[in-house]
């Protein structure tokens, strides 16, 4: 994403900052740099969300410590725990269905709020490179 959109930059203002004087640092720097700004983000966005809700990856690698806790692996364990608080047999298939969508909803918002933070650069980012008239 970040190569095509380095790419679809014309080569004119790299030819501008050049005539300025500006060596290769100063182009990528202050000419390619801000016009990534908004495709970064978009990338860091898609990444954190993507981290955040890895489920099966973490519960590999730490299913021998259970003091390592992944926001998905700690969603299971406080739903299980709850569970077992309530009364019901360890192991059951019995599922605390409010208490598991009320840990899913707190698990959410932290999300939907970097969401609405960085959604002028999400939008632009989708958009992609444009000349603005």
């Amino acid at each position: 994403m970040i190569r095509q959109t380095y790419y679809s930059i014309p080569a004119d203002f790299e030819e501008a900052a050049r005539v300025d004087g500006a060596g290769t640092f100063r182009c990528l720097w202050d000419v390619y740099l801000p016009m990534l700004k908004p495709v970064l983000i978009v990338l860091v966005i898609n990444q954190t969300v993507a981290m955040w809700n890895d489920y099966q990856w973490p519960l590999i690698v730490s299913s021998g410590n259970p003091q390592i806790w992944t926001v998905a692996l700690g969603v299971q364990r406080v739903a299980l725990s709850l569970a077992a608080f309530k009364g019901y047999p360890p192991g059951s298939a019995i599922v605390d269905y409010p208490a598991s969508f009320a840990i899913a909803t707190l698990v959410t918002v932290p999300m939907v709020v970097m969401f609405f933070l960085l959604q002028s650069y999400f939008v632009e980012g989708v958009q992609g490179f444009a000349i603005k008239g």
